[in-house]
This record gives C-alpha cells, structure tokens and sequence, in this order.
C-alpha cells in the first residue's frame, strides 16, 4: 500500500492535470487472486487437452468454457483472452487433432 501512495504522491507532484486512479489493497488483492485462479485453469485446460483422450467436440466446448470463464473473472477483456491464451490453445488442437 505503501508503494501505490509513493507512486500517487510522485504523479501528483509532477503533473497536476494527470487524473489518477489508486486502487486499494483489496482490490489488488482480489485482481491477484483472479489472476492466479485464470492461471491455473488454463494449465489444467492445457494438460488435459494435452493428455486425455477427448473428441475434437468436448475438446472445443473446453476451450469455449475457459473463454467464458476468463470473462466472467475479467468482463470486458476477451480481446485480451483472443491474444493472450486463444492462440496457445489453438496450437494444441492443431497438433492433437491435426487440424489445419
């Protein structure tokens, strides 16, 4: 919490004209934690399109599943999901299920 005043108070001294936004400790904390929670779904949507034997089918609605969830910790950024994490999935279904 510390470190969010300094930063604040430098910003504020600066550039007076500069809005800034300081978010509390809880809402760090709770960013950090959905952080976290989307992490690991997606190491264990990784493993598993990786490791079980699935149709290309239940494989896909997995993948749609991880999306929504990614929207539902974080509405508003499923651009973000598109760059970030679509492509890594994408990869593993090509190599799996050989698709083009």
């Amino acid at each position: 919490m510390q470190e969010i005043l300094l930063v604040y108070n430098e910003i504020q001294s600066s550039d007076r004209n500069t809005e800034v936004i300081v978010a509390t400790e809880t809402e760090i904390w709770e960013e950090a934690r959905k952080v976290r929670k989307l992490q690991l779904v997606m190491d264990l949507v990784t493993s598993t399109l990786q490791q079980a034997d699935m149709p290309v089918e239940d494989a896909s609605e997995l993948v749609a599943s991880t999306r929504r969830l990614a929207l539902s910790l974080f509405p508003d950024k499923g651009h973000t999901f598109d760059l970030i994490y679509r492509p890594r999935l994408q990869r593993i279904l090509s190599e799996k299920y050989k698709i083009i």
